[in-house]
């Protein structure tokens, strides 16, 4: 019996994106989400520039320009344009309405895994994607007759986007990581890069205001987005892609679908909140799918 590393590594990312993005939200409200994106892109542009030139047996200056043309594009699709959708559809309706969206990514990963790279998926692994799909699905409908708003399927409309954006990052994303010698901490710089790319371009239209809104800012909230930005995207997106590298890209990337059910918890835990039977069988059933999908007998 042997449990797949990338599972771990999956769920390691899923948690710290999920802790981060409370702290993302908070500061969308007190900033804006074009601010928050283009600080957090800025920090994983500076961190991964280092651990991309040490960590990696091909650094980023060494990359083919076919894999920084990937590495760009999927910085500016998923890293910035998706996120942007995520966070403002966050600021304005809460998590519920990206829910829905976020269980239809792993049948599209799956599917262009499965005839782009000719990765086989077992039964197994078949049942677990459905499952992890229906603890979504049961999670969201839960939490939609709690949240629903006046804005909600605005927001849906927002989320839908910025699943298949994201999506369509991490295919790109697979395509170099397929390469001998090319690692997450290298290819996350060039994504990086590519996001910041796009809010600089953003900020010359219409300035984002970086550094007028950063001293506005308390220390302590200073050091909460700092924080919050290292493990949401340095450290989430290290294990992530090295997830992608190593195991599956429809079952990680399942995995990563509950990431918001990670957030209520914490949610749950911050603000001393009751469970809900929903979230109780969301759990339930996204512990089976989790157990079938990293015990290979």
């Amino acid at each position: 019996m042997t449990v797949p590393t990338s599972a771990f590594l999956a769920l390691g990312a899923n948690i710290c994106f999920s802790f981060a993005c409370l702290y993302f939200s908070k500061f969308a409200h007190l900033t804006s989400p074009l601010w928050v994106n283009l600080f957090k892109s800025s920090m994983a542009l500076l961190l991964f520039s280092v651990a991309g030139a040490f960590l990696s047996d091909i650094p980023w200056w060494s990359f083919e320009i076919s894999w920084i043309i990937l590495g760009l594009t999927s910085g500016c699709l998923g890293l910035a344009i998706a996120d942007i959708f995520f966070i403002t559809s966050f600021q304005r309706s809460g998590v519920a309405p990206t829910l829905m969206f976020f269980a239809l990514q792993p049948l599209l990963i799956a599917s262009v895994a499965y005839f782009w790279w000719h990765e086989p998926l077992a039964l197994q692994q078949w049942i677990a994607l459905f499952l992890f799909i229906a603890s979504i699905v049961v999670f969201s409908i839960e939490k939609f007759k709690e949240t629903k708003t006046k804005h909600v399927f605005w927001a849906m409309g927002m989320s839908f986007l910025g699943v298949m954006l994201d999506g369509a990052g991490v295919i790109l994303s697979k395509q170099v990581l397929s390469q001998p010698g090319t690692s997450a901490f290298a290819l996350n710089f060039w994504r990086a890069l590519g996001a910041v790319i796009f809010f600089l371009i953003w900020n010359y239209v219409r300035p984002i205001r970086l550094r007028a809104q950063w001293m506005t800012l308390k220390k302590k909230e200073k050091l909460e987005i700092t924080g919050a930005s290292i493990l949401g995207t340095f450290i989430s997106l290290s294990l992530y892609l090295t997830a992608i590298k190593l195991g599956p890209a429809g079952i990680v990337t399942a995995i990563a679908v509950t990431g918001p059910i990670w957030a209520s918890l914490f949610e749950f835990w911050l603000h001393k909140k009751k469970f809900t039977p929903g979230l109780v069988l969301a759990l339930i059933l996204f512990v089976i799918a989790f157990s079938l999908n990293t015990v290979k007998v």
